[in-house]
């Protein structure tokens, strides 16, 4: 989510070229897919500039994010009809994509965003025809003063609560940041700048093969700490967070010789060397 003019769409074919490319994203694992971009905002004749621009500026443009041509999506544009259920089902069924990017989520529906009872009966289609895939939907906030230093994405959502809090992950993009609240991590800030071609750079993101293999070294240079005590070395050293330590060492067989387990909290204690597996 964000105001308008933000870039928030650019953030979106990000994400989708990630997750179609196999590549990492924000430092983490995609999963390698193919994603169905659902366009509703924004004119087709902009967006295949846009494309055309990226694709000429040596953007990678390659693997298979799909949008539908203006002319096959029916109008009105409402989930609620069965007409457009059965687009989104013939669509869904055609390219069996892993993600689905619906930009703006205001587009695909008429209800009242304000009323948490027709946004439950919007959610609960979306969850039904979108089950077994992740969705991603492109939102707007409410208006946010310039000077705000660290908006909280659920209170900036424009519409009802209900929107915010059926999400499993807030993605609020202001100011040149990009904030992350989720139910399954920590909360994130990343510094965002923006790229003359209107994609996002992420300069403070350290990769994840190089995150991973500096959590990996302390085991090395450690051996007679425990992971819990190596998480606290981490964050002092790196700024590493102890729920991203073992996220990056999580599956990883270590120089304690066992495997870690993703999101896994020892206690800082342990030695690894003589109280065996250590996770």
């Amino acid at each position: 989510m964000g105001p308008p003019k933000q870039g928030k769409s650019f953030l979106a074919l990000q994400v989708a070229l990630a997750v179609a490319q196999g590549k990492d994203f924000l430092g983490q694992k995609s999963v390698h897919g193919t994603v169905w971009y659902l366009q509703l905002d924004t004119s087709e004749a902009i967006w295949r500039a846009r494309i055309q621009r990226l694709d000429e500026g040596g953007d990678d443009m390659t693997g298979p994010v799909l949008l539908a041509h203006p002319a096959d999506i029916p109008r009105p544009y409402n989930i609620s009809t069965m007409a457009f259920q059965a687009f989104v089902r013939d669509a869904l069924k055609e390219c069996d994509p892993v993600l689905v990017i619906v930009d703006v989520l205001r587009k695909v529906h008429s209800a009242d965003e304000n009323d948490s009872t027709e946004m439950k009966r919007v959610f609960d289609i979306l969850g039904e025809l979108f089950e077994g895939r992740s969705l991603f939907l492109v939102h707007h906030t409410k208006k946010i003063k310039e000077d705000t230093e660290n908006p909280d994405p659920n209170n900036v959502s424009r519409g009802s609560s209900f929107i915010t809090g059926d999400a499993d992950s807030l993605w609020l993009l202001f100011n040149r940041k990009l904030k992350i609240v989720s139910r399954f991590d920590e909360d994130l800030m990343y510094r965002a700048e923006r790229l003359p071609s209107g994609l996002w750079k992420f300069p403070d993101i350290i990769h994840r093969t190089e995150a991973q293999g500096r959590a990996l070294s302390l085991c090395v240079e450690y051996p007679e700490k425990s992971h819990g005590q190596l998480a606290e070395v981490a964050e002092a050293r790196w700024g590493m967070s102890r729920a991203s330590y073992y996220r990056y060492l999580g599956g990883q067989v270590c120089a304690h010789s066992s495997p870690v387990e993703v999101g896994a909290e020892s206690n800082p204690d342990t030695n690894p060397k003589t109280q065996g597996r250590d996770t």
